[in-house]
């Protein structure tokens, strides 16, 4: 009996081990927290391993076996919660940087819808319309674009936060400064 104690508490220790160090040794300031989790997670395990294989030798091969079992089956299931903890973090970040975008976006239109509704800077800044005037061309150009990126399905957003949306939105930015500068002297 004492020695089925021994070896479940053994392989008890084996899969705590092999958690901790598979999913606690994620910080890059200590780059030895793996070794030192296995390191007492050893020192721990095979005094338990001895004394239930001295005890009775098929106790200490079943626990053996079931340890290594125990270890492959824990690490699997660790390696697959940290990518999947990876895949949420990376999937919120992009949701973040995506909404992000979304705002600047939603800032320039916002200082563009008063040329477009507002009656009285339309008069005072007709030239906000000419696109005739290569700043407005470029201007017009830029919001398109923009909206291009902005319009393309949920399957990409990870790639328009990384490049083309975040440029689009940084040019838009700068088109609609240039135009504003241009025409109402600011």
């Amino acid at each position: 009996m004492l020695a089925i104690a021994l070896g479940l508490s053994a392989i008890l220790v084996t899969a705590t081990t092999i958690w901790q160090a598979v999913t606690k040794s994620v910080n890059p300031e200590d780059p030895d927290a793996s070794f030192w989790y296995a390191f007492t997670g050893a020192c721990i395990y095979l005094p338990l391993l001895l004394i239930a294989s001295a005890i009775s030798p098929w106790a200490g091969a079943a626990t053996l076996l079931l340890s290594l079992a125990a270890a492959l089956s824990t690490a699997k299931h660790a390696i697959y919660q940290r990518a999947r903890q990876r895949t949420e973090r990376n999937e919120y970040f992009n949701a973040t940087n995506q909404q992000m975008l979304t705002d600047r976006h939603d800032s320039v239109l916002n200082r563009w819808i008063r040329y477009e509704l507002d009656p009285a800077a339309r008069i005072d800044y007709p030239g906000m319309h000419d696109i005739h005037v290569p700043e407005i061309s470029a201007l017009t150009q830029a919001l398109a674009r923009a909206e291009q990126f902005r319009a393309r399905p949920a399957s990409t957003t990870a790639e328009n936060a990384q490049g083309g949306y975040r440029l689009a939105i940084t040019a838009l930015e700068e088109a609609f400064q240039n135009a504003e500068s241009k025409i109402t002297g600011a």
